[in-house]
């Protein structure tokens, strides 16, 4: 069957690239349609693995291919070339040498591979999304609607699972609340930015209404504080794109919400008894000091995907104290950075920071050079998103999950192609009088509307 549904993708993929070359304006359904594929994939699965380890614990389980990969290549190939950001391609360039590195000095285990190729599927997202926004810029609007659109169908989910099944915890169509809330944060702070910005209200009102539904139901510690510190980000880098008295009015307004559902959010902690609070605490310091052996021990890493395995079989979680049981022998190091460091060394955890680091200076960076408007706003809330991302990350691997991996990339794809249209824009500066801009008429200045 699997053979089959592989086929169906690569169909799929030539005749959706067809289409997208014929007619490009159909871009942007495209792209809502590859914002939609991580929430659908998370709930039904659609992938295909020429090779499947499908018990391996790991974050990444075999050489696959989804749907995913369908849209993003055919929005690729149909796309014109976009040059881009110099860190961007230095940050990922030091990624692959980390992981050359630690693959080879680990022995070169078929697991690591299976890594490798998901890092190639996300950079193709990438590229994807950067091509498509800058061919056509519409792309980035309806890339929103697809992100929005997932969320709220999250948000109905968990607010369920929470009043009917009597769950203290909703993970919605992403199983775990962990998992969920960090997908939340690409699309949280960009709809809010563009909310406060005038641009397409209802729906990014609906967007920060749902996030904050999700951050309630999965009663995740980080989720919460680190969504509350994000949205009060998003207001300090919206006005630092653009002010005016509206602005102000509406931040205003945000900031008496955020007060006001802050006693909320703080509530949805207490359906977590204070036992199992500490013991999450201490099991994530256990898996901690295991990793800090694993890493002194393999300065260059024991090869991607490998912790679980290396961490039990060498006996590094027992001397560390890690409780046996499937939950946590069974999942790696609930810290990113520790994460990269045990699997690609100290190489892998610089290559990591700078990618963090990259990706918040290119937002920021289109975020001052775009005119003020909808491209400027999604960029000041991208920013935003890489900075609550990479300090989330410090409190899970989670980050590691192809889902998540695609959110990423769509995140960064969108902040680079607002960053390559102002780069643009400013060589092709408009004569004294003339109004006119490649933002003008265009979804990545869009007009104020519902």
């Amino acid at each position: 069957m699997k053979w089959i549904y592989l086929a169906g993708l690569l169909v799929l993929a030539a005749v959706l690239t067809a289409q997208l070359r014929r007619n490009p304006r159909l871009l942007p359904y495209a792209a809502f349609g590859l914002a939609m594929c991580p929430f659908l994939e998370a709930r039904f699965h659609l992938t295909s693995a020429p090779i499947s380890w499908a018990g391996w614990a790991g974050p990444v389980q075999g050489f696959e291919i989804s749907l995913t990969d369908a849209f993003a290549v055919s929005m690729l190939l149909a796309s014109k070339s976009a040059r881009s950001p110099t860190l961007l391609k230095v940050a990922l360039g030091l990624l692959v040498v980390a992981f050359a590195v630690s693959t080879i000095s680990s022995g070169a285990h078929e697991e690591s591979f299976f890594t490798g190729w998901q890092m190639l599927r996300t950079v193709i997202v990438y590229l994807a999304v950067t091509r498509a926004c800058t061919t056509n810029k519409d792309t980035a609007q309806w890339l929103m609607n697809g992100l929005i659109t997932g969320i709220a169908i999250q948000a109905v989910i968990v607010s369920y699972e929470i009043a009917a099944t009597g769950r203290t915890q909703a993970g919605g169509w992403f199983g775990h609340q962990n998992n969920l809330g960090f997908a939340t944060h690409f699309i949280a702070y960009p709809a809010l930015a563009c909310l406060l910005g005038g641009y397409y209200p209802k729906r990014m009102l609906l967007a920060v209404v749902s996030a904050v539904l999700i951050a309630f139901a999965g009663a995740s510690r980080a989720t919460i504080a680190l969504m509350l510190l994000g949205m009060a980000l998003t207001l300090v880098f919206s006005s630092l794109h653009k002010v005016n008295s509206r602005k102000m009015a509406v931040t205003g307004a945000a900031v008496i919400g955020l007060l006001a559902v802050s006693p909320l959010l703080y509530s949805a902690l207490q359906r977590r008894t204070a036992e199992q609070r500490e013991n999450s605490v201490e099991v994530r310091d256990n898996m901690k000091a295991a990793a800090s052996l694993m890493i002194a021990e393999f300065p260059l890493g024991v090869g991607a995907d490998r912790y679980v395995l290396v961490a039990n079989l060498g006996g590094y979680s027992e001397k560390a104290g890690v409780p046996w049981n499937t939950g946590n022998r069974g999942a790696p190091v609930h810290n990113l950075y520790y994460l990269i460091t045990t699997e690609m060394g100290w190489l892998g955890l610089g290559a990591l920071i700078f990618l963090f680091v990259s990706a918040f200076l290119v937002a920021a960076r289109a975020m001052r050079r775009v005119p003020a408007g909808f491209g400027g706003e999604l960029a000041a809330g991208t920013a935003v998103t890489m900075i609550i991302v990479a300090v989330h990350a410090n409190y899970e691997w989670i980050f590691m999950l192809h889902t998540n991996h695609t959110f990423f990339a769509i995140s960064l794809g969108m902040a680079a192609a607002i960053y390559i249209l102002a780069r643009k824009a400013k060589r092709q500066v408009p004569p004294v009088g003339d109004s006119q801009s490649p933002f003008r008429n265009a979804a990545i200045d869009a007009p104020i509307t519902a």
